[in-house]
């Protein structure tokens, strides 16, 4: 085997020109694999669904579409008249995580350009990391019209397990028809 290897060394040396051609196929290679690695990438999917009836048909469609994330906050934003139920949601989550709001300062934050109505909603709570962590999250997922918007966390006494957090939210709610 060394034998071998030497004859290909010593007929690779007298003949540049082949190592040249070896080592650019090489660089091909590599380049053209990197391209269609990059066209796959940003190729859509497309799944070829068979379907029987019409509705099996949509339901497959409606799987397959996309939406983006400005037409999906249009879509679940509630009206003006629902933002009380909002509010109860907040209350009632809090309750569930054993949380006490302290000081909540709703604000209206209407402009005339905008297709959205923003609400903030401001409070202070006093609890563990984890509950608050659970309980923003919670509140993420009920209402997906709603934004985080500021958290800024503060601790008196570095062994204590209670943290004081202004939370800031940003309820999105769709403009009454005038």
């Amino acid at each position: 085997m060394d034998r071998l290897n030497w004859y290909w060394s010593r007929l690779l040396d007298s003949l540049p020109w082949l190592t040249l051609l070896a080592w650019g196929s090489v660089f091909v290679l590599v380049v053209a694999s990197g391209y269609l690695l990059m066209l796959l990438q940003r190729a859509p999917l497309e799944i070829v669904v068979s379907a029987d009836s019409p509705v099996e048909m949509q339901k497959a469609e409606s799987q397959v579409l996309r939406v983006s994330p400005e037409l999906q906050l249009l879509t679940a934003a509630p009206e003006l008249a629902q933002v009380t139920k909002a509010i109860a949601t907040l209350y009632h989550l809090a309750e569930q995580h054993q949380l006490n709001l302290q000081e909540v300062v709703y604000q209206d934050q209407q402009q005339q350009d905008e297709p959205l109505l923003r609400y903030s909603v401001d409070f202070t709570v006093i609890q563990s990391y984890p509950l608050i962590k659970a309980f923003v999250l919670d509140m993420l997922a009920a209402m997906p019209y709603l934004a985080l918007e500021q958290i800024q966390l503060e601790r008196e006494d570095i062994n204590s397990p209670q943290i004081e957090a202004h939370l800031t939210f940003r309820l999105f709610l769709e403009r009454d028809n005038e």
